[in-house]
């Protein structure tokens, strides 16, 4: 090897072993710890207490009212019945907002009867109507929530459709969403 060569390559392995120490360069640095602390969480719950529960099926005073019995109650369009619930609304949280919901329950059966039937719902909190998105929050904690679940008979529907059918409307549930306000 020529003496330019080998001292090119001497040089090149000398830097080498200078750089190779590179990694361990210390740049000042300063650290301060932020306390910590216990988190809780809120609730959200409705509970059937003792001396609370559900009326059985009626039938709209419309048509003379009285009991629904399913399965044994002959419907016509217009007829509406209905069901109440009660419950106890837990609601902690700073930021708690929760929406009253009804999840859409199934009906299965014939069709044209099963399409002919529309449930829904209407809620009060201690006897006072809870109106279309006014929130559940923490305030209303310990309060009675009374939730009127009904499935209406389209009135418009007409000649024999849904005549001498039968439907079956699976467990209907009453809940609150979580928001955030």
């Amino acid at each position: 090897m020529n003496k330019s060569t080998k001292g090119a390559l001497a040089a090149a392995a000398a830097g080498a072993l200078l750089l190779g120490g590179a990694g361990s360069l210390a740049y000042w640095n300063s650290t301060q710890s932020v306390t910590g602390g216990e988190i809780k969480s809120g609730t959200l719950t409705l509970t059937q207490e003792t001396g609370q529960s559900c009326t059985d099926w009626t039938l709209d005073a419309a048509g003379g009212g009285g009991t629904f019995t399913p399965g044994v109650t002959l419907v016509v369009p217009g007829d509406v019945i209905s069901k109440t619930c009660d419950y106890t609304v837990t609601a902690s949280g700073a930021h708690l907002a929760a929406d009253l919901t009804m999840a859409a329950p199934s009906i299965t059966g014939d069709a044209d009867l099963a399409a002919a039937l529309t449930p829904g719902a209407t809620y009060t909190l201690d006897s006072t109507p809870v109106l279309t998105g006014q929130d559940i929050t923490s305030t209303d904690t310990g309060k009675v929530l009374q939730a009127t679940i009904t499935v209406t008979f389209n009135s418009a529907t007409s000649g024999t459709t849904a005549q001498g059918m039968t439907a079956a409307l699976a467990d209907i549930v009453v809940g609150l969403t979580q928001t955030h306000a």
